[in-house]
């Protein structure tokens, strides 16, 4: 039974099952009284947005910081390359309604995926590490560090290395600590030869 949990797909339902629950989790106010909870539910997520949204509307922090702190209401602590994700009304939709959604499920999806369950206790590891005070705290915020998460995971498994090499540029242009990721690189292919 448990080799059977191995497969892409059981871990694929496993990870839509724990999706829900940590729908419900974070979306239950009685959870809240336990849990030290944001006061609006990805509030985290909601000040690089208006970030992006400042420097749409044609403020430059590295201008005028004056004027977008302002308008960002924070100050604004990202790489200058931050901003230059697009940014427009509908993309705001995504990115505030659609996209902390997918973040969590891929987080959860990849906690499944990197373990490999082979008895009980390998599977009781993944469960914790998703069913914790501090993943509700990470999963209702959506912090960029979540975002930052799922990159990471998605370059250990892809095998499109120009993608991988962009990731690792904007992670790291955007937040200092993912650089130690480039040794990444020279370990990537062994077997690739210098010209390609």
């Amino acid at each position: 039974m448990l080799n059977y949990l191995n497969k892409d797909i059981n871990k694929f339902a496993l990870s839509i099952i724990f999706f829900l629950i940590t729908l419900f989790i974070i979306n239950n106010p009685l959870v809240g009284k336990i849990i030290w909870w944001f006061p609006e539910l990805f509030g985290d997520l909601r000040t690089p947005i208006r970030w992006l949204e400042c420097a749409n509307l044609g403020y430059n922090f590295y201008e005028d910081k004056a004027a977008f702190m302002e308008c960002g209401k924070r100050e604004f602590n990202y790489g200058k390359i931050f901003l230059e994700i697009p940014f427009s009304e509908n993309l705001k939709f995504f990115y505030v309604k659609i996209l902390p959604y997918l973040l969590i499920f891929f987080s959860i999806y990849f906690i499944f995926k990197i373990f490999n369950v082979n008895s009980y206790l390998s599977l009781i590891i993944p469960v914790l590490a998703i069913i914790n005070p501090s993943s509700f705290l990470l999963f209702s915020g959506a912090n960029i560090d979540l975002l930052i998460f799922v990159f990471l995971i998605f370059t250990a498994y892809n095998r499109i290395y120009f993608i991988n090499w962009f990731i690792y540029f904007f992670l790291t242009f955007t937040k200092i600590y993912p650089v130690i990721l480039f040794l990444y690189i020279f370990f990537e292919n062994i077997k690739r030869g210098i010209k390609s």
